[in-house]
């Protein structure tokens, strides 16, 4: 059936239109001319042509309708997938601008953690070597940033805070290479990869 459908969609739609109009003309003049007794034989295959013109029209009305039916839906689809599509795009690219976004807060971050934490461990090799270190020369000589978050914290805060860098102070004295190389180690870490390369 699907071939014949197939072979018969080679016809314009109009032509079933004609078909079906051909159909009941003939049906009117098969009844018209059973009236006439001469021509009377002819009504029943005029009839019979008449039936079959009809329903192959009906039919063929009915495929044709049923047929742009589904390619009116086919396009009402294929362009809410176009507007996904772009939906789809504009979010991509407003995911990407975020994300990239993101990597840069990340990566300043990062090179300001990886400046911090050398200038930390500029401060504690210099304790290391100077034997009258406390942990307030210490903060003297880190950046205006670190010096401004020190000033901001509280007296518990700062006491802990003068504590860890007792601790380091005391640890590069008694240990100097370990922890330098530590903090060195953690510093490369810290530092964003150069594109194209691979950590």
């Amino acid at each position: 059936m699907d071939q014949l459908l197939w072979m018969i969609d080679f016809l314009p739609d109009w032509f079933w239109t004609i078909l079906l109009i051909l159909g009941i003309i003939l049906l009117l003049a098969g009844w018209l001319l059973k009236k006439i007794p001469i021509i009377k034989n002819y009504s029943i295959p005029i009839n019979i042509l008449g039936v079959v013109f009809t329903l192959s029209g009906v039919y063929f009305q009915g495929v044709v309708a049923n047929e742009n039916k589904w390619i009116q839906r086919i396009d009402e689809l294929e362009e809410e997938v176009k507007v996904k599509e772009e939906q789809m795009k504009a979010a991509t690219e407003k995911l990407a601008a975020e994300t990239q976004a993101k990597n840069n807060v990340i990566l300043e971050a990062g090179a300001k953690q990886a400046e911090l934490s050398g200038k930390l461990n500029t401060a504690l090799k210099a304790a290391a070597k100077n034997p009258n270190a406390t942990p307030q020369t210490i903060i003297q000589d880190l950046s205006a940033e670190e010096k401004k978050k020190y000033e901001n914290m509280n007296s518990q805060q700062k006491t802990e805070y003068e504590s860890k860098i007792a601790d380091l102070i005391k640890n590069a004295k008694e240990c100097p290479i370990v922890p330098s190389l530590i903090i060195e180690k953690l510093n490369e870490a810290a530092q964003p990869p150069i594109k194209g390369d691979k950590k």
